[in-house]
């Protein structure tokens, strides 16, 4: 959070005005535990404030779809975790559904 705040003052950008103009976004995002819904008006906030469209429309939306990748592997790891720990064969079928249930869960 400290070198956060250093960037933030030497670009004299102010990033609890950030916060507070994207609220209900964040509001949105933590009573939804999606972070969909809040895609394309944070997009259109952004462009507003003055950040160029290719930027946006590149970096934003990778930064999501990342996101849910490493939500993805983060399910799988831990699933196969807690079926070492319980001493749980996982037959090919069951890895398998794995492999094709966590993708989807990732994505909301």
């Amino acid at each position: 959070m400290i070198p956060l705040g250093i960037i933030c003052q030497i670009a004299r950008f102010s990033l609890l005005r950030l916060l507070n103009y994207i609220r209900d976004a964040i509001v949105i995002n933590a009573g939804t535990a999606s972070s969909e819904a809040v895609l394309a008006p944070l997009m259109d906030k952004l462009q507003r404030l003055g950040c160029a469209e290719p930027v946006v429309g590149m970096v934003f939306p990778d930064g999501y779809a990342l996101n849910a990748d490493g939500t993805a592997i983060y399910l799988s790891m831990a699933t196969l975790f807690f079926a070492q720990t319980t001493n749980t064969h996982l037959s090919l079928r069951d890895q398998l559904v794995i492999l094709l249930t966590v993708p989807l869960t990732s994505k909301g």
